[in-house]
């Protein structure tokens, strides 16, 4: 099998893996470009610089850009995010000269922090989308929230994602959930729901059934009917006083004209019976008033009564209204008796928390510590031959298609009880020439603690395979190549740092599609096995 086989550039790129010992991983020369980070991130800035950075701007322990640059008390810069994670892990020392050091002795340092962000860099999109931009670091976000080529979700919450460039046109044409305004009424309208829509929109043009008129807005049609409509069927105005003319509205404005006459006489005729109604109604009133005025004093015997029975009831209300107000501060009273209750439980449960605190973050480091001696156990045992289980793997193909993270290191492990010690390292989206289309594989030498005694460069053979999980063993067919250690490089050479920042191995090491198979992802994990004979 023909596969892309190269030594690892220069330019660093940090990763954490999972042993808690300080990660240095290596970029090419070449742009790889993620996506906008979608939460805050611990380690140095893995940007694009042009010209590349300067070594004095670089974290010692992830070799990326300073991120939130800090100076310790001995002397040296770390990303804040970086020095605080070895201090909380690895003990209170200087990872570079191992003088003590204690969180309380990292001061924020702002003049290399102004310094980065005067950095020039390219967009991450450039070489996988062309994108033109570049500027300053401290630029950078606010371009990324603007640039053309980032992956951004559908704000209709469809569930799908695209370059931001192609957002217009799915909004307009392919989102399940797009709407469209309504050309009558102007509101937003779910595409698929236009229809119904126009059946109840006040501003649809609608056609007058009696006289045909059409483009009335629906809104307007009563309106049309009551005032306008010449075929509508009427009444006369005048059938108050007796008229029975009905017809078309133009035919009952013709009628009321010719009959004007004789509809006032209709009128006045009504009107002088109303007006002798009411004279005989207005006598009726005068002698009941004649004959009320007789009874004066048992209205007034009866006012006093009326005077008493409303006082008695303003009385009882105030009574209640009294009652009420009591109960109301009495409960006032408890909710100021339960929240100070409350405020006392509260700060019992803060000081017992902050009691706990500490023992569990002293259970919880030393866990990481014996978590990190078993890992290292483990892999001085396996005498070179060593599977690293990749969990979750569907997650981390897609952190590394989105950028989150490109690389990932396996634990450390050693050639034998007292042997080399290396590592591992895999690109799921691939690197370089690979991107997209091949998974990268590489192998790092690391910093052991019988290195003195050892051998120096590194020399043997290195079989490295992804490995078929079918059920049988007729049935599996391993992904494998064997590479050859040449000393004369780099990266066989005795380390200076905790991890080779050169790594050997293949850019296209197996194609994507391949490895996505279901022999070679099982249970949403895939196995990566290196075999050193040396």
């Amino acid at each position: 099998m023909n596969r892309g086989f190269r030594l690892e550039e220069q330019h660093p790129l940090f990763l954490r893996d999972s042993s808690f010992e300080p990660s240095f991983e290596v970029a090419a020369t070449e742009f790889r470009y993620p996506s906008v980070e979608v939460e805050p991130r611990s380690e140095g800035y893995d940007e694009y610089f042009d010209p590349p950075l300067e070594s004095k701007y670089e974290c010692p322990i992830c070799l990326l850009g300073l991120r939130e640059p800090v100076q310790t008390s001995c002397g040296h810069r770390f990303c804040k995010g970086c020095i605080v994670r070895s201090i909380r892990d690895a003990g209170p020392k200087c990872p570079v000269d191992n003088e003590r050091l204690s969180e309380s002795q990292l001061y924020p340092d702002n003049f290399a922090k102004r310094e980065m962000m005067d950095q020039d860099v390219f967009c991450r999109m450039k070489k996988q989308h062309g994108c033109t931009w570049k500027g300053k670091l401290g630029k950078l976000q606010e371009h990324l929230n603007v640039c053309d080529f980032i992956d951004v979700k559908c704000p209709k919450k469809c569930g799908r994602e695209m370059q931001r460039k192609d957002l217009k046109e799915h909004l307009e044409k392919e989102c399940p959930n797009r709407t469209l305004p309504c050309k009558h009424c102007k509101n937003e309208i779910m595409w698929n729901e236009l229809e119904d829509h126009y059946g109840n929109c006040p501003k649809f043009p609608v056609k007058c059934d009696s006289c045909k008129k059409e483009n009335i807005p629906r809104e307007s049609l009563k309106e049309h009917l009551d005032k306008e409509c010449p075929a509508v069927k009427l009444k006369c105005p005048f059938y108050i006083v007796g008229c029975l003319y009905e017809g078309l509205r133009i035919a009952v404005i013709e009628h009321v004209t010719k009959e004007l006459p004789n509809h006032a006489m209709e009128m006045a005729k009504k009107l002088g019976e109303l007006v002798e109604t009411g004279s005989g109604s207005h006598d009726m009133g005068g002698q009941r008033n004649a004959s009320g005025t007789q009874r004066p004093r048992g209205g007034a015997e009866a006012f006093p009564r009326e005077q008493a029975s409303q006082e008695g009831y303003l009385h009882d209300l105030s009574s209640r209204t009294q009652t009420q107000r009591d109960e109301i501060d009495e409960l006032r009273r408890k909710v100021a008796e339960m929240s100070n209750l409350i405020h006392h439980l509260e700060r019992q449960l803060e000081e017992t928390r902050m009691r706990q605190e500490r023992p569990i973050q002293e259970l919880t480091l030393r866990f990481n510590r014996y978590e990190t001696k078993l890992l290292e156990v483990e892999g001085r045992l396996c005498n070179g031959s060593y599977i690293w289980k990749i969990d979750n793997f569907r997650q981390c193909r897609q952190d590394a298609v989105n950028g989150v993270m490109t690389a990932i290191h396996s634990p450390a492990f050693h050639t034998s009880l007292y042997g080399y010690k290396l590592c591992m390292r895999i690109n799921l989206n691939g690197v370089d020439s690979g991107v997209g289309k091949h998974v990268a594989l590489f192998v790092h030498m690391m910093q052991g603690d019988y290195d003195s005694i050892l051998e120096w460069p590194f020399t043997g053979r290195i079989a490295l395979s992804i490995l078929d999980q079918s059920d049988g063993a007729e049935y599996r067919h391993h992904i494998s190549e064997t590479l050859v250690a040449k000393p004369n490089l780099l990266a066989f050479q005795r380390p200076t740092a905790p991890r080779n920042y050169k790594g050997y191995g293949y850019v296209e090491f197996a194609p994507i599609d391949t490895i996505r198979e279901p022999q070679y992802v099982r249970n949403n994990t895939m196995l990566v096995r290196i075999q050193i004979f040396h």
